[in-house]
């Protein structure tokens, strides 16, 4: 996909096609495999060294890659980075329709878990191999990023429960927001990528249930960015009547159109809070429960459990089969 024009051509196919069909196309995919065959012909217009391998990482990585998003790459040098490798292959991409961020590691990076780099690290459990020599790819995750991530397990998972909190304090901790952040506030799609973080270095997974839930949030924020042309994530009241409209909402005795659009928005949003919410609590040893065993039989003790419970304020948590 050579000519900015041409790129600019496939976007607006893709922009055409979503707004046909917002529900069946997932326009995120579209761009993410466009954006990869025109950063596959950069690659192949440098010289390939042994030892270097290029990933997409962050929403990309996951190919979420939305019309006003960044697109993020990683470039992983086994040994030291080489600058000129990393400034001719950044150079065709200056031009292109979306702010390319990257970062560049090696591997000896990885030999000490840093706090200041939590953030990166996130984006790394998302990552997505793109070119480059393929050992070297295998070796980042298996050998280094992985390996760091275990042995620092604790102030990890501790670092990504204060992130969650700091986010949700700037939201009052509360789902429901007049006009929500679509990526940030609490039950957007940051809280989704929370729970696959968490999954990906322990034993939790996912819920199935949520995709239909993180689904409807990809829908709206492609609406946002298409129609605004920016990063926009912010779900105003203007673009809440807007993408009503285009959904399909109409007005019903529940209430007028945007108002049935934003209700089936806050369900799913509380669903995946509740989702984010219920795994820290596991996290944190659920202190606002109180464990007891489910063959508990004797009357008096269980007349001094609900006393306790009572007593602390505290939710009888019978255990999990």
């Amino acid at each position: 996909m050579g000519a900015p024009r041409d790129l600019q051509a496939e976007i607006q196919r893709i922009r055409d096609r979503f707004f046909a069909k917002p529900r069946g196309y997932r326009a995120e995919f579209e761009l993410c495999d466009l954006m990869d065959g025109v950063l596959l012909d950069a690659w192949n217009s440098v010289a390939q060294p042994e030892g270097c391998a290029v990933f997409a990482v962050g929403g990309y990585g996951r190919r979420t890659l939305h019309p006003g998003s960044d697109l993020d790459l990683l470039i992983y040098f086994d040994r030291e980075v080489e600058e000129s490798l990393v400034n001719k292959l950044l150079m065709p991409l200056r031009g292109l329709p979306f702010h390319v961020g990257h970062q560049v590691y090696q591997a000896s990076d990885f030999d000490h878990f840093e706090p200041d780099q939590v953030d990166s690290y996130t984006a790394f459990l998302d990552t997505r191999p793109l070119f480059g020599n393929s050992a070297s790819a295998a070796s980042f995750r298996r050998d280094r990023l992985n390996p760091l991530l275990r042995r620092s397990h604790r102030r990890f998972v501790r670092a990504l429960i204060d992130l969650k909190a700091a986010r949700y304090e700037r939201f009052n901790g509360t789902v429901f927001q007049l006009e929500p952040d679509l990526k940030s506030s609490p039950g957007g799609l940051r809280d989704y990528h929370w729970i696959l973080w968490i999954s990906r270095i322990g034993p939790e997974q996912p819920a199935k249930a949520l995709d239909v839930d993180v689904g409807l949030l990809h829908i709206i924020r492609n609406y946002l960015h298409f129609l605004s042309g920016r990063d926009q994530n912010v779900l105003s009241y203007r673009y809440q009547e807007r993408i009503a409209a285009e959904l399909g909402y109409k007005d019903s005795d529940r209430g007028e159109a945007a108002e049935n659009f934003m209700r089936d928005y806050f369900l799913s949003a509380q669903r995946i809070a509740s989702r984010a919410s219920e795994l820290e609590s596991r996290l944190l040893g659920s202190p606002d429960r109180l464990a007891v065993a489910r063959d508990l039989d004797d009357a008096d003790a269980v007349i001094d459990v609900f006393a306790e419970a009572r007593r602390n304020k505290l939710e009888i948590d019978l255990g999990i089969d």
